[in-house]
């Protein structure tokens, strides 16, 4: 059995660490049926309101990074989208509720460093991106 939608939500950074180490462990002992968990959600979800808002490892920032190709849906197809630059500082939690990127990543062995994250201070950004 697996943990389908883990988001933290409320959660400090310290919290989330242990609780996704903890989950690590159990996932890998061979004697018990646990098979792991997926952290939820990549990003904040803009389209949704109230405490929805309050999921997601990254936000979007203000600074355009790249354009999509031709996107296409049930309302037909546009020529392309924006693609905004990725912050790991989330829009509604203050603190030591904000910065899940970091501790999704080192709960689970990875790292962060700068790769086309944002850099204008308007979006309050840290240079993070999960690998």
């Amino acid at each position: 059995w697996i943990i389908g939608e883990y988001g933290g939500n409320g959660e400090t950074d310290d919290q989330i660490q242990m609780y996704l180490s903890e989950i690590e462990s159990h996932a890998k002992d061979p004697t018990n049926l646990f098979a792991g968990s997926s952290f939820f959600q990549f990003q904040t979800a803009y389209q949704k309101s109230g405490s929805e808002l309050n999921f997601g490892v990254f936000s979007l920032g203000n600074q355009l990074v790249g354009r999509t190709g031709e996107v296409c849906g049930h309302g037909g197809c546009r020529d392309s989208l924006p693609v905004m630059c990725l912050s790991s500082t989330l829009p509604t939690d203050p603190g030591t509720l904000n910065h899940r990127a970091e501790a999704v990543a080192s709960a689970w062995g990875g790292q962060v460093f700068s790769v086309k994250m944002c850099t204008d201070t308007k979006s309050k950004a840290s240079n993070v991106t999960v690998v």
